[in-house]
């Protein structure tokens, strides 16, 4: 009796911890030189170079600057949120920045 409730117990841990594991989604990102590609099609060049100077002059209010070639545009995405909201730049700045980040972050 002893060994069939622990199989049981056995089997139930191994039931909930195949449950419990987190379920891995694939989904395809746009590859990093299409963003760029798009960005081309979006913004000038002269949008770009006011991203450059709103990316320059905001961000080393806060912190030293991070040049955009430090990371890929993966890591970018995750951080210009956070860095948006920090800085109150507007929705047309914000978007200036992000293209001239992406423009120029490490090509990976």
């Amino acid at each position: 009796m002893k060994k069939l409730v622990t199989i049981l117990m056995i089997v139930a841990s191994a039931m909930t911890l195949v449950n419990c594991t987190s379920k891995k989604t694939t989904t395809s990102a746009p590859d990093p030189e299409k963003k760029v590609e798009e960005i081309h099609a979006k913004y000038s060049d002269t949008d770009i170079a006011e991203g450059k100077q709103l990316f320059y002059t905001s961000c080393k209010k806060c912190h030293p600057i991070k040049l955009p070639e430090v990371y890929s545009i993966r890591a970018w995405e995750r951080i210009l949120p956070v860095m948006n909201k920090r800085s109150n730049l507007n929705e047309e700045q914000s978007a200036k920045v992000r293209a001239y980040v992406f423009t120029n972050a490490k090509k990976s």
